[in-house]
């Protein structure tokens, strides 16, 4: 049963997986689009 878990676990991981750096790079676009609606809205 635990094995079976474990199994599971394992197929979801490598499902969802992002790396560091694909993670950094959405970050980084959210940042900017996020900075854009500031300046608009006249906070930047």
């Amino acid at each position: 049963m635990m094995t079976d878990r474990c199994g599971v676990w394992i197929k979801v991981m490598d499902k969802y997986r992002v790396s560091l750096h694909k993670l950094d790079e959405q970050v980084a676009q959210a940042e900017a689009v996020m900075k854009g609606f500031l300046a608009e809205l006249g906070y930047e």
